[in-house]
């Protein structure tokens, strides 16, 4: 497995693009310098809020030998901390809340010599700070179990769909004269489009992900099950930019690599603490580290 993640960063890749639509910087576009440092700056965010919006399979892989039945239960995945400068010195609200939470289900169950898992996650689309997401996912697992544990196979299919005053809320309108370039927001524009909201412009942000992955798992005892995977998946993204009614988009293969606990407790308790890093290429880096990290620890009662 160590040389299969050493292997996958060289799959990684990404593809920024303007889908529709004529920002007003567009002038700029037509700069090689300019254009190469703002798709690193869309990338980069927008591989930072889909990373940590995708699926967090932990309950339900058929690797894991804690319960065989109904799971129900919940989970907390970080967001990202920081929030990105555009190139005209304007920080993006892409940090609402600190967490993502997720409800979650699964039923795993053993046919033979085969143990199969199922799991679904799902958050609503309730605001906070006057963002929203829609967060969905199902992943299907198939494995074998040993006597020191378990490896399965699993395929996934990951949905988020969030709404949030991204790039034109009020508060950065109202600061538009500390911008290094202030005509960024246009105020006639931004009143004629934003103006009528509370928090100015809703943009949307949407990310599918179809993962495929593997895990091994190592049986402690009877109540703890340390774990690890590493999964590729096909990505989409895509930013609707209300402000100037652009549609920008970023898709390619996003290789990741998981680890984690499960621990069980009365029986019918179960506890998951996990983390995932996965690579991010030098086209969509550009204040960032190398590397996309995101931990996440949940909870689960069987049936």
């Amino acid at each position: 497995m160590t040389l299969l993640w050493l292997a996958l960063p060289a799959l990684a890749q990404s593809n920024v693009r303007i889908v529709d639509g004529t920002p007003e910087f567009a002038s700029c576009l037509g700069s090689d310098v300019c254009i190469d440092s703002f798709y690193r700056f869309l990338g980069e965010s927008m591989s930072e809020q889909g990373f940590s919006m995708s699926s967090a399979p932990q309950l339900g892989d058929a690797a894991l030998r804690l319960h065989d039945g109904w799971q129900v239960g919940g989970m907390l995945t970080t967001f990202p901390f920081v929030e990105r400068e555009n190139l005209s010195g304007k920080e993006e609200n892409t940090s609402y809340s600190p967490v993502l939470p997720r409800l979650a289900g699964a039923r795993s169950f053993t046919k033979g010599e085969t143990r199969f898992g199922i799991e679904a996650e799902f958050t609503p689309p309730v605001k906070v700070q006057g963002a929203s997401a829609l967060v969905a996912s199902l992943d299907l697992s198939a494995g074998r179990t040993t006597d020191w544990g378990g490896v399965s196979v699993g395929l996934g299919l990951s949905f988020t769909r969030a709404n949030a005053p991204i790039v034109a809320s009020r508060e950065q309108f109202e600061q538009r004269d500390s911008f290094d370039n202030p005509s960024n927001l246009d105020p006639d524009t931004w009143e004629a489009v934003c103006g009528h909201r509370e928090v100015g412009c809703i943009d949307t942000f949407t990310y599918v992900g179809v993962p495929l992955r593997a895990t091994v798992a190592y049986d402690l005892g009877e109540h703890f099950v340390p774990w690890a995977s590493v999964s590729v998946a096909w990505v989409e993204q895509r930013l609707d930019v209300e402000y100037d009614a652009t549609v920008w988009g970023a898709s390619g293969i996003q290789p990741t690599l998981h680890a984690g606990i499960a621990g069980k407790a009365l029986e019918r308790l179960q506890g998951h603490l996990g983390v995932s890093v996965a690579p991010r290429p030098d086209a969509i880096r550009k204040e960032g580290g190398p590397v996309l990290f995101r931990a996440t620890a949940g909870g689960s009662v069987g049936f």
